[in-house]
């Protein structure tokens, strides 16, 4: 069958944005879905949103939190600008010198365990914000100039005085004058420094105040310039004068502490090219944390464990029962030890310890998962997955001439792919975005009334309880689902938690079809089989049982759902 990878995630419909004026807002429009697709209705959900500079990973200029609730069609208004400030100032973003990407994240809960749903470049709202500040800078009043009453200030750049090239924040070609005269002339020019304010500091020999020790960076008392508590020989000291000279940095006191910028982990985040070393006080984890050149780790027992390890190479698809397969990791910096596991009939022949390892396989696969350690800590895990393709016995359906793998388990023999004869009453899933359908990959989908007659002769829809045979012999029903399904991401999303595809049922995320939504969902994220059980009590609408297996679980689900539903059948023969 054709493999072809596809996610279904929450989903925001954009429906328009609309231009503000400064120092205003934008709007967006948007209905809000759940991971089923379903329109979240009349529900209070937090949102947060990240304005970010120059592409989807840029750093963030801006930051904000909306609370609001739904309406009866899963709508939301938020006015971007308007929200709960996190980052930066909305006013004060520069429009012009950045493309600018808005990043949405949700918690359809309406707490703060916010998740990412998509982001896009800003094409041309809410420029009119950057148009009322800036623009072009030959037009009168435009380019980053701006009036305070008669003050005049420029707010981006260098500025020049006679030179079209100005190599600092201001360069002034020519001479300059003050009041009373020429600047060349200390005593003129000294009433440029605003010596009536207290703290004023200065590390030059002032002629109307000498201080003759340039060793101190002097400081202005409001009257008279004094030695300040900075000293500096080579290695500057806060309150000592002999600051130890490998350290170009001494602060020594006796009452007091050093103390570093508090900081939330968005304010963090938003720090541009921070330098390895930096440190900063989080200050809703309690913790001081350090850039380490990469990430931004706790500055505590722990906080020099290994970063995960990158992708296992090797043979995803070996042979039953080959021996030396070979699998590595590329060096993890700072660790010092790897630790191997590999699925239960599978033999790890030598290597744990490093970032190699040689496998002896049997006839199942599983998950070869790698940590990385070291005296601080331990690494977040990587896995590979890992199938064995055997040859299984087959059955062809003599309606329509395709094939089947059929295996048996105790005294039960099933098919070993989701059925796909075409049944009148049948459907593909269907991409609802692309149009793409996938019965040649994940097989068809049946209605419960339909289910009863499509198996071939010989063959038929099993019962509830013949699937709880199938789950007994694999352990019961909290383990059943993983040793059902097949292993690795390619018809699942991760984790694929527990599959191990033991028995070769090789269960794939077929999803299903919903009338409710006129539309299919859960493509790759679960696994729904029809029994001929009825599951109508308790309902006002018929239902049947199902059989459910999820990408998140390794259970095996037995749960009443509407007839109506498209779901997969797989058939299991007479005795």
């Amino acid at each position: 069958m054709k493999k072809i990878l596809l996610f279904i995630a929450a989903t925001f419909l954009i429906i328009g944005m609309c231009k503000s004026q400064a120092p205003g807002a934008f709007n967006y429009q948007a209905i809000a879905r759940d991971k089923q697709g379903n329109a979240l209705i009349n529900q209070e959900i937090s949102f947060r949103v990240n304005l970010l500079a120059d592409n989807l990973q840029g750093n963030i200029l801006y930051s904000e939190d909306h609370s609001v609730r739904t309406d009866q069609l899963g709508m939301i208004n938020l006015q971007i600008g308007s929200g709960k400030p996190l980052v930066g100032n909305f006013s004060n973003i520069d429009w012009g010198s950045h493309k600018v990407f808005m990043e949405i994240r949700m918690d359809e809960t309406g707490g703060n365990n916010f998740k990412k749903m998509g982001a896009s470049q800003l094409l041309s709202v809410p420029y009119a914000l950057y148009a009322e500040s800036t623009g072009n800078a030959s037009d009168p009043g435009g380019g980053k100039w701006k009036k305070n009453g008669n003050v005049l200030y420029y707010n981006n750049g260098f500025v020049g005085i006679g030179t079209e090239n100005p190599a600092t924040e201001l360069e002034v070609v020519g001479t300059i004058t003050t009041d009373n005269g020429n600047s060349d002339n200390w005593d003129q020019a000294y009433s440029w420094g605003d010596h009536t304010t207290q703290g004023y500091l200065t590390n030059e020999i002032d002629p109307k105040v000498s201080i003759s020790d340039l060793n101190y960076l002097s400081k202005w008392n409001g009257t008279t310039l004094e030695k300040s508590s900075v000293y500096d020989n080579g290695s500057v000291g806060i309150g000592t004068e002999n600051p130890d000279p490998s350290a170009k940095l001494d602060i020594t006191s006796s009452s007091k502490g050093l103390l570093l910028p508090r900081l939330t982990s968005l304010e963090r985040e938003a720090i541009q090219t921070p330098a390895a070393g930096l440190m900063i006080y989080n200050i809703e984890d309690s913790t001081i944390q350090i850039y380490n050149g990469n990430v931004w780790s706790n500055a505590s027992l722990g906080s020099c464990a290994p970063a995960q390890p990158g992708e296992i190479s090797g043979n995803g698809n070996p042979e039953p029962n080959s021996t030396g397969e070979v699998y590595s990791i590329d060096s993890v910096p700072y660790a010092t030890y790897y630790h191997w596991t590999v699925p239960p009939n599978a033999t790890l022949v030598s290597g744990q310890g490093t970032k190699s390892i040689t496998i002896n396989w049997v006839e199942n696969g599983g998950y070869i998962t790698v940590v990385a350690k070291n005296s601080c800590g331990t690494s977040p895990e990587q896995l590979k997955g890992v199938s064995i393709t055997i040859q299984l016995p087959t059955m062809i359906d003599p309606r329509d001439g395709q094939e089947y793998n059929i295996i048996t388990v105790g005294d039960q023999t099933w098919m070993a792919e989701n059925l796909n004869f075409n049944s009148p009453e049948s459907m593909c899933y269907t991409n609802p975005y692309s149009g793409e359908t996938f019965c040649d990959e994940y097989g068809r989908l049946y209605k419960w009334d339909d289910a009863f007659n499509v198996c071939p002769n010989g063959w038929h829809l099993p019962s509830e309880n013949e699937f709880r045979i199938l789950a007994n012999n694999l352990g019961g029903t909290s383990v059943a689902g993983g040793k059902l399904k097949e292993i690795g991401l390619t018809h699942w999303v991760p984790p694929n938690t527990g599959a191990s595809d033991s028995v070769h049922f090789t269960a794939i995320a077929g999803g299903w079809y919903d009338p409710r939504d006129n539309g299919c969902s859960m493509l790759k994220w679960r696994s729904a089989y029809w029994t001929t059980d009825d599951g109508s009590s308790g309902y006002n609408e018929p239902h049947g049982i199902a059989i459910i297996l999820d990408w998140e679980s390794e259970e095996m689900g037995i749960n009443p759902e509407l007839t109506g539903m498209g779901m997969s059948v797989r058939c299991i023969k007479n005795e």
